[in-house]
């Protein structure tokens, strides 16, 4: 499963939060997530967060499709692993599965054509890694 990390700046109303969170969402969909974790300080407006997305925000403990879990206004204890220091424009993406962890920025990426080039660099990994199970599966 895999689970992203943010915290309640992406949520605010303005055109940076706005750009970082439609950024996000299309990485979200594309990386297939599952479960969007979202650390806040007090009551943050949900109203940005598309319908067809589970999440869960802080404080609460959780068990979600057996992960189980605590968020809390600076950290998400997912069993084992703590993740922390997620801050404005970027979030930490957690594979349950495999166990890695990733931070992506999109703050840093201001460019449309890079975005573009991001978004063709997932395909071709997507298509790699399809070839290798192909690969695996005929071997």
């Amino acid at each position: 499963m895999k689970c992203f990390y943010i915290n309640e700046s992406m949520l605010q109303n303005t055109e940076f939060a706005k750009n970082i969170l439609q950024r996000f969402l299309g990485y979200y969909y594309r990386h297939h997530g599952e479960l969007l974790l979202i650390s806040a300080v007090g009551n943050v407006s949900l109203d940005m967060i598309p319908q067809d997305i589970s999440y869960i925000v802080s404080p609460s403990v959780f068990d979600f499709k057996s992960l189980r879990g605590e968020v809390m206004s600076d950290y998400v204890l997912l069993e084992d692993i703590r993740l922390e220091g997620v801050c404005s424009g970027m979030c930490i993406a957690y594979d349950t599965d495999t166990g890695s962890k990733e931070q992506i920025y999109f703050d840093i990426i201001d460019d449309p054509l890079a975005d573009i080039t991001n978004r063709i660099m997932d395909e071709v990994q997507s298509l790699i890694e399809k070839m290798q199970i192909k690969k695996h599966f005929y071997n």
